[in-house]
């Protein structure tokens, strides 16, 4: 009780805003998104209802409450959704096995523009703790946002650049700690204008120790265990330490908006394990430019016209024992610009884009597995939606223009295009099916055209190939969606095949750095390298996505409600093997109880989840155990007036302290996710 109590004198009292859209400023975040929210992430902001993708949603209070300091943590509790960690300062959501160049990670409908998808260990740069809403496209976006997309899209929508003018400032502050890392982070956000201007000014910062754990860090495997320090009970060298700040400003009018904003951030965290003789950090730097802008109403046959545009000036060292080693610059320009029609003949609505993509990058000392390369991509795109009664059809085609020019040798040009065809059928009552289906090209990336050497920070030899095709994939996805008073059911089904998917695969064989050559068995441990080289292999995934919603009480007060959950994944080469990574059977039960008073309102969830064993975790990998997670939480919102909240939370995750190592990490081994967890918030605004 001792530390309970140290923790809670800790707490410094800060608040925190999240402002809503212009068109619910009327409601809180979390009543909009109970309504059958926007989701700004499709060209036409269709309503979840209307997307025949199965479509995640998180926002208001549980957004709050859920969203921790990587994007992967934040999520991996969703179903169709987990996390690759690289430790506990690098976490990247996997979407149905897909993660890296085939997980699109957007900034307010643009990409983060980060070096995310160059190697695991590379954190993204998108900040959750600064996020109003989170949407999640589980399926291909690759019509909307090019090849990156082929596996899901992930939308990290901040406010960053107004789009309205509060009526009165608006400021927020807020402070979180945590006892498994004695993690605390601070956030604030300030709103306001002066017709016709609107400013916004944001900023966190994020400092965390070791994260402990329930036993050794390192799995007792010879190899490992011989070539890193162990720990016990915590895992070295996971410190971390975050500072950002973002200024914006728009000029609104009656017919739309134009705005800007400049961010800032400095990430500094460390790579697991650590010994004695090799203890591996990152440094990471950006400042990132942004314009956005939607003109309403320009002609009478256009709804309007949005204009997004990205300058990104990143850079990353990893340091090597103090010493600065391989250097990653991604100085980066992107552009996105739609016009959206209105109703023609049997076209209800309909969308026509251009995207392009310049980006410059360069890996600079020892360790440079990548070579300086300059990328480009252009797409053109064209979506339409065609009402025939009960059934709500989408088509849409794409085709993409794609480049990546290394500095020392010939480059390679690729040409993907994508069509798509989906249709939602609206049954009594908010039930409806959806059916989609589509074929879809990925270019590869210069990873996995180019690697060639050793990269420390993954412990591997990572080996490209010049000679990769596209990629495609042919997809079937099957939704159903049945909303009635005793429960709230959505049930998807998928199947994916892909001609020619790209991986990196273990090959079983090693490098020496000490004698710089390639062995096929490791005669030094301390010395060698797996050698991992880019491969293209026909392979198939298909799997579910459960989540049945059962109210057993409601009255004007609250209810108690119980969800049932699972999802599904599996990943196999048409000719023969498992596709290495995959994440295991998922499932479980969460009971949640509300409860208005006339001081406040109450919410509690205890939420369940079995993950079996992942006995298939591909050729030369290593398989992880089964695991139970019990989370939960508790929140407590008072309102003094409609400008005015609090919020006091406490959470707590993994409290079983069960050992989880993840199939999906390459650090599965080396690095097991956090023990238990208790963190407190609170928020304001005002």
């Amino acid at each position: 009780m001792h530390k309970l109590a140290l923790a809670v004198v800790r707490i410094t009292i800060v608040t925190f805003f999240s402002t809503t859209p212009f068109t619910t400023l009327l409601a809180s975040d979390e009543e909009a998104i109970e309504l059958d929210p926007l989701v700004v992430t499709t060209p036409l902001e269709q309503k979840v209802s209307e997307t025949a993708l199965p479509v995640t949603v998180i926002g208001g209070d549980e957004l709050r409450i859920k969203a921790t300091s990587t994007l992967g943590t934040t999520l991996e509790n969703e179903v169709g959704i987990n996390n690759q960690s690289f430790g506990p300062g690098v976490g990247i959501p996997v979407i149905r096995g897909q993660t890296g160049p085939r997980v699109l990670i957007l900034q307010d409908r643009i990409g983060s523009l980060d070096a995310s998808t160059i190697s695991p260990d590379h954190a993204s740069t998108v900040e959750p703790l600064l996020a109003d809403k989170i949407e999640v496209l589980r399926g291909p976006g690759t019509l909307l946002y090019g090849g990156g997309a082929i596996g899901g899209v992930v939308n990290v929508i901040d406010g960053r650049i107004p789009d309205y003018i509060p009526e009165q400032i608006e400021a927020g502050l807020e402070t979180r700690y945590n006892l498994v890392n004695d993690g605390k982070a601070v956030v604030f956000r300030l709103d306001g204008g002066l017709n016709p201007f609107a400013l916004h000014l944001d900023g966190f910062y994020r400092d965390n120790n070791n994260v402990k754990i329930p036993g050794l860090a390192i799995n007792p495997l010879p190899q490992e265990a011989a070539a890193s320090f162990n720990t016990d009970g915590f895992i070295a060298n996971t410190e971390g330490k975050a500072l950002s700040g973002t200024a914006g400003a728009s000029f609104v009018g009656e017919k739309g908006f134009v705005g800007l904003s400049v961010n800032h951030l400095e990430n500094d965290y460390g790579i697991p394990p650590a010994g004695p003789a090799e203890l591996v950090q990152i440094g990471q730097k950006q400042t990132r430019y942004d314009i956005k802008g939607e003109w309403f109403d320009p002609h009478h046959r256009i709804e309007k016209v949005r204009l997004r545009a990205s300058y990104n000036d990143y850079e990353h060292t990893e340091f090597e024992n103090g010493l600065a080693g391989t250097r990653f610059k991604n100085d980066a320009f992107e552009g996105r610009l739609e016009m959206v029609h209105n109703a023609i003949g049997p076209l209800l609505q309909g969308v026509v884009g251009l995207t392009g993509l310049s980006r410059r990058f360069s890996a600079i000392g020892d360790e440079a597995f990548v070579p300086g390369s300059d990328i480009a991509r252009y797409g053109l795109f064209v979506l339409e939606d065609l009402d025939a009664g009960p059934w709500l059809f989408e088509f849409g085609a794409r085709v993409d223009r794609s480049s990546v020019d290394p500095v020392s040798s010939p480059g390679v040009t690729h040409t993907p295009w994508s069509i798509s065809a989906s249709g939602v059928l609206h049954l009594i009552e908010d039930s409806s099916i959806r059916l989609a289906l589509s074929r879809n090209q990925r270019a590869p990336d210069v990873v996995e055209l180019f690697a060639f050497g050793p990269h420390l920070a993954t412990n591997a030899f990572e080996i490209g190939s010049r000679d990769l095709r596209v990629e495609t994939s042919y997809n079937l996805d099957l939704g159903f969606t049945f909303d009635r008073e005793y429960v709230n059911a959505d049930v998807n089904l998928f199947y994916n095949h892909y001609d020619g998917y790209i991986f990196q695969a273990n090959t079983g064989t090693f490098f020496d750095r000490e004698i710089d050559r390639f062995e096929t068995a490791c005669s030094e441990p301390a010395a060698c390298l797996p050698v991992i080289r880019t491969r293209q292999q026909g392979a198939v995934f298909k799997g579910y996505e459960v989540n049945l919603l059962f109210p057993l009480a409601d009255t004007d007060l609250g209810g108690f409600d119980l969800t049932l959950f699972s999802d599904y994944v599996r990943g196999t080469f048409t000719g023969g093997g498992n596709v290495p990574r995959m994440p295991p059977l998922r499932y479980g039960a969460q009971l949640g109880r509300r409860l208005t008073t006339g001081y406040g309102d109450w919410n509690s969830t205890i939420r369940f989840t079995r993950a079996n064993a992942q006995t298939d975790p591909g050729a030369n990998e290593t398989s992880t155990a089964g695991y139970n997670l019990l989370n939960a939480n508790l929140s407590y919102r008072i309102e003094s007036n409609e400008q005015s909240e609090l919020l006091l939370f406490i959470r707590g995750t993994n409290l079983l302290n069960d050992e989880i190592r993840l199939s999906t990490s390459f650090l599965r081994n080396l690095a097991p996710q956090a023990g238990r967890g208790i963190e407190f918030g609170i928020r304001a605004r005002f």
